[in-house]
């Protein structure tokens, strides 16, 4: 596969517990390209910086495409994630081999938001 490239660099502590919660759940809707494609499910995790971190997300079918040479399936990745004082508007996307069922790709963009306003 010549399209695969390592990671350029350490994904920090939020980053690398919402790739591991992917990889983890994303079998649970990857398998076919249908509309019913979705939930992850929700979890609370403590992350590698400490903190207590919940996370639920869905994978949607978005496309068939080729990926160096491989027929593959891209997912749309969307949800949310928060921790004790902030909380985070996750989007990504996800290319899937269709014959082995792995992970040729996997990205996620994660925004920021306080929660002050939700405390009361």
């Amino acid at each position: 596969m010549g399209g695969w490239r390592p990671l350029a660099s350490e994904p920090d502590a939020l980053k690398a517990a919402l790739l591991d919660y992917l990889r983890d759940r994303a079998g649970l809707v990857y398998r076919e390209a249908t509309p019913s494609g979705g939930s992850l499910g929700q979890v609370t995790t403590i992350i590698a910086d400490g903190r207590k971190l919940a996370i639920e997300l869905s994978m949607l079918p978005d496309r068939k495409r080729d990926f160096s040479g491989r027929q593959a399936l891209v997912f749309t990745i969307s949800g949310q994630a928060a921790d004790t004082r902030l909380g985070y508007r996750v989007d990504g996307e996800a290319v899937v081999d269709t014959e082995t069922s792995c992970f040729l790709s996997l990205d996620v963009k994660v925004s920021s938001f306080e929660r002050g306003d939700l405390r009361r």
